[in-house]
């Protein structure tokens, strides 16, 4: 049973509505759009299944919620009325994977360069990407709401207008974002989020259980991470019923597993710093402070930057 004293503004709301009869839902990707970076092809084994999934999580991102903003906090979820998934590349891809990885099918994720090689975009630099291998076709399956002055409807229409023309195979280059010899954007382009950069997307896509930890972090913050959180119910639904599959919820698995090592534990130290990450010895805190975890305190910094803003925003509001 939740405890309703310490769940978030999110939880509260997911608890006393229907998710399902709150969605608006967009158009599914256009059938023009065969082989990479949108689906796989008809060659591949199982490409039925795989391109279903990868359609339907395109749909979702681009989805939206209604909620009746019926109290200030409501405006905690007011971003899910544009989109409910837009421009999370690292989460949604390690998402993606633990999907595709549940349902059987193998892929990689891959840290690499962006950069469209399209005539008209010559002048572009490159930008750090995370994206998926599966066999040899590369898959970018991120949506990018374009403005919040238009509809959905427009919004969506111009992502299958746009993007096709400068999402290709071609645009996709495995080498690493911070050591690439491409031009690529800075940190001007990249803006103040710590999970944008090069060295923080590296980290995060070296093994599964650095994908993981992110992703537990992420759903640990779930009162700032509400697209992320709507999007993985309503793909596990999907999963459910039509593969006949459970993905287990990656915050509680990674609520029993060493962050340094991986095995599982019953007796794990906490870590002093930010009490969520978990290790069975020194040593182990030790590796992951060294590999991920000094940039999870990083990323936590600006959560709580964001969360402290927004309660101002919202006793402002009170006040009024």
């Amino acid at each position: 049973m939740t405890d309703t004293s310490s769940a978030s503004n999110l939880q509260k709301w997911l608890e006393a509505n229907d998710l399902e009869q709150s969605i608006i839902w967009s158009k599914p990707p256009p059938e023009s759009l065969t082989g990479g970076p949108w689906r796989v092809p008809q060659s591949l084994l199982r490409s039925k299944d795989i391109n279903s999934l990868l359609d339907f999580s395109l749909q979702v991102q681009s989805s939206t919620v209604q909620t009746q903003m019926k109290s200030s906090e409501d405006l905690q979820l007011l971003e899910l009325s544009y989109y409910i998934l837009s421009n999370c590349g690292l989460s949604l891809t390690a998402l993606l994977s633990r999907y595709l990885t549940a349902i059987g099918v193998k892929n990689t994720v891959v840290c690499g360069v962006y950069k469209p090689t399209v005539a008209d975009y010559d002048g572009l630099k490159g930008v750090p990407s995370v994206f998926l291998k599966i066999g040899d076709t590369v898959i970018d399956n991120t949506y990018l709401h374009q403005t919040e002055k238009a509809t959905q409807k427009k919004n969506v229409k111009d992502f299958y207008s746009i993007m096709p023309k400068i999402r290709t195979s071609k645009a996709y280059i495995e080498e690493s974002p911070s050591t690439t010899q491409l031009a690529m954007v800075g940190k001007k382009e990249l803006g103040e989020e710590v999970e944008s950069f090069p060295y923080y997307l590296e980290a995060s896509c070296q093994s599964q259980l650095n994908l993981d930890k992110h992703l537990a972090n992420v759903f640990n913050n779930d009162d700032l991470k509400a697209g992320e959180v709507v999007y993985d119910l309503i793909m596990k639904r999907f999963l459910k019923e039509k593969f006949e599959v459970s993905v287990p919820p990656v915050l509680e698995e990674m609520e029993g597993r060493c962050w340094g090592c991986g095995q599982q534990g019953e007796k794990l130290a906490s870590c002093s710093g930010c009490q969520f990450a978990r290790y069975c010895g020194k040593d182990c805190i030790t590796k992951d402070w060294g590999e991920m975890h000094k940039l999870l305190h990083r990323v936590n910094k600006k959560y709580k930057e964001k969360r402290d803003a927004r309660q101002l925003s919202l006793a402002r509001l009170k006040l009024k």
